[in-house]
């Protein structure tokens, strides 16, 4: 997974020092988030954006990113913030990127399976009515 994971970002920044290609800061955002496999909503809270405000980012474009979302970003998911102002060098720092993606992934795994168990629940509690009705 590790050289995957080198390969798609040595060809990212190729493809960000390509004349022919700009990317801008949304296109760059936008890569990050799918690369997290994040829905637009998700990202935003994960950056502490409100969703409206950053699906803006995406359609629109942004000159500048807010400190506090910047900030965020190289916590949370360890993103560069050269590349993702100025398209230079890696897009992530490390392979913290990997370990927040993870993170993320088992609190959705952990979220639904609390659903599962509560679903479960309730098909329970409906069989039994269904049972005592019968019954009468």
């Amino acid at each position: 997974m590790h050289s995957f994971m080198s390969i798609l970002i040595k060809t990212i920044t190729m493809l960000t020092y390509n004349p022919f290609l700009t990317l801008t800061r949304s296109d760059r955002l936008r890569l990050i988030r799918n690369y997290l496999d994040l829905k637009q909503e998700e990202f935003a809270e994960q950056i502490s954006v409100k969703y409206n405000r950053y699906k803006l980012w995406e359609s629109r474009g942004i000159q500048s990113i807010p400190a506090e979302a910047m900030i965020a970003l190289e916590k949370k998911f360890d993103v560069n913030r050269l590349w993702l102002l100025e398209g230079k060098g890696d897009m992530f720092l490390s392979e913290k990127a990997l370990k927040g993606k993870v993170e993320t992934l088992e609190q959705t795994l952990e979220e639904k399976n609390k659903l599962l168990e509560r679903q479960d629940d309730l098909i329970e509690q409906l069989k039994e009515k269904i049972s005592r009705l019968e019954g009468r």
